[in-house]
């Protein structure tokens, strides 16, 4: 048995060092975050504390938003005053005065109406410990489930070649993993689709074509994806397109095999769909929130629309805390470039079809919060964490490009360099995260006489979000090579 276990551990050894890897990144994180550090964590966690004690949407609330409802929570678990620094960077967390009062009452959460997929897993675990009135744990809870995802997708590259899973930093934004360290299922919308991407990469690049058993596979990821974010469709939908406009070989010898091979796999995400409806209808979720509802006439609504473009790309990269407080310009700057030499790559070496994906990829980054904001008319809601699924696809073209024996020498070079510019992204990124949080924004950038400081020393979690980034980035820059991948790989690029 012992000895069974140590084989399984070697064999694994790679698999189990990257886990170990993002965990201490985003654990970093969780103890360096004061309480509702993150938009909207007060509501998602009060949602997970109802959701495990058997409630769905709670109670309405005369006078205001219906989808602002009361749900039962421990009321020094959800005092809202707690999150008095949102929104100004130059307020430290000190103003945050913790509630010591463990009674149960209801209060308000914005996160009511929610799908209870997340709430359910997050809550439920928190409550079966006995540890359902410490936000830490509701957070290690959530970033559990994105370690496991974001292994499985660095555990699939592996497949296609040595280092192809540093690709995987494209997508890992500052934003990222500020988002994915909170309460909030947005970071299961990201690492989900992070690895429903690297999914629909391997089938299209491996010598065999993808069977049903895989094609249900695919399904189940992206029905999961759309369960626990209905909003994620779009994003589904994308990653799906894009591997059928990718691969050109039959699924079946006959049009009505391909039809009745595709129909069932389609099962998974049909039934999520079904029941994100069935959802919808319940709770009373429609696509605006009236309290955001801008009269103004469609046109200026698409303008005010199209004009936050920039905002929202700069979101996207980081703007920490209640995005009130931005990166250091360094860690932009590398992540622009390490984004800008990826589409380079692709637009210079990769085929027609791979070329018109990544240029519909960028359309649909500027015009669908474009037209989601005008047809609900709230063009101030949309936020740029929410197009970061779509920067799968930049890694889907990547990957697909890489067939080519030239151009996979490049990735080599190029994951080196988004391996190196992820430590240096993440280190200052976290170091201005604390910084905001301890002597404001644009305090002591030695963290001299904090107003706040975490439960551990700053500079010991700077340390060790340093040493897990140094360490994880190694380890995705030197993945194993399985089996004969590299010769499999390029064996397709005649396709």
């Amino acid at each position: 048995m012992i000895n069974s276990c140590g084989r399984a551990v070697r064999r694994h050894r790679w698999a189990i060092g990257v886990s170990i890897g993002f965990f201490a990144i985003f654990a970093t994180w969780v103890m360096g975050m004061p309480r509702y550090a993150a938009p909207d964590e007060v509501a998602h966690t009060i949602k997970a504390y109802g959701t495990a004690h058997g409630e769905t949407i709670g109670e309405r609330v005369p006078g205001i938003s219906p989808l602002t409802r009361l749900m039962e929570s421990p009321l020094d678990l959800a005092d809202a005053a707690q999150a008095c620094f949102a929104f100004h960077p130059e307020i430290p967390a000190s103003c945050a005065i913790a509630v010591a009062d463990p009674r149960i009452g209801a209060v308000q959460t914005s996160a009511a109406t929610y799908p209870p997929a997340y709430y359910l897993v997050v809550g439920g675990l928190t409550r079966v410990t006995g540890v359902d009135h410490s936000l830490r744990a509701y957070r290690t809870v959530s970033v559990l489930m994105v370690v496991l995802m974001l292994t499985a997708a660095a555990f699939l590259l592996r497949r296609l070649g040595r280092g192809r899973p540093a690709l995987l930093f494209l997508a890992l934004t500052p934003m990222a993993i500020f988002m994915s360290a909170a309460v909030n299922p947005t970071s299961i919308e990201i690492a989900g689709t992070v690895m429903l991407w690297t999914y629909l990469a391997v089938l299209a690049m491996t010598p065999d074509v993808a069977t049903r058993r895989q094609l249900l596979i695919a399904s189940t990821i992206a029905a999961a994806i759309v369960l626990v974010r209905p909003v994620a469709l779009p994003w589904v939908a994308v990653a799906i397109g894009s591997f059928f406009v990718i691969e050109r070989r039959p699924l079946a010898a006959s049009r009505k095999a391909v039809a009745r091979t595709v129909g069932v796999a389609s099962v998974p995400l049909a039934g999520a769909l079904v029941a994100s409806a069935a959802w919808s209808r319940y709770a009373g979720v429609g696509l605006t929130d009236d309290k955001y509802l801008d009269t103004s006439a469609t046109i200026e609504v698409f303008r005010a629309g199209l004009g936050r473009t920039s905002v929202l790309y700069e979101q996207s990269i980081g703007i920490l805390g209640w995005l009130d407080t931005s990166v250091p310009y360094p860690a932009i700057a590398l992540t622009v470039a390490g984004m800008l030499t990826t589409m380079g790559v692709v637009m210079l070496f990769g085929d027609r079809r791979t070329r018109l994906l990544l240029v519909a990829f960028v359309a649909i980054w500027v015009l669908y919060p474009t037209v989601y904001v005008t047809v609900a008319k709230t063009p101030s809601v949309w936020q740029g964490r929410y197009n970061l699924p779509l920067l799968g696809g930049l890694l889907f073209c990547a990957l697909w490009c890489a067939r080519d024996h030239v151009v996979s020498i490049l990735l080599g070079r190029l994951t080196t360099f988004l391996a190196a510019a992820f430590v240096a992204i993440e280190v200052s990124s976290f170091h201005q995260m604390l910084r905001r949080f301890m002597v404001g924004a644009k305090g002591d950038i030695l963290l001299r006489d904090p107003a706040w400081y975490p439960s551990i020393t700053a500079w010991v979690l700077i340390a060790a979000n340093l040493a897990a980034a140094v360490g994880l980035a190694m380890l995705l820059c030197r993945s194993p090579v399985v089996g004969s991948s590299e010769q499999q790989i390029s064996a397709q690029s005649s396709r």
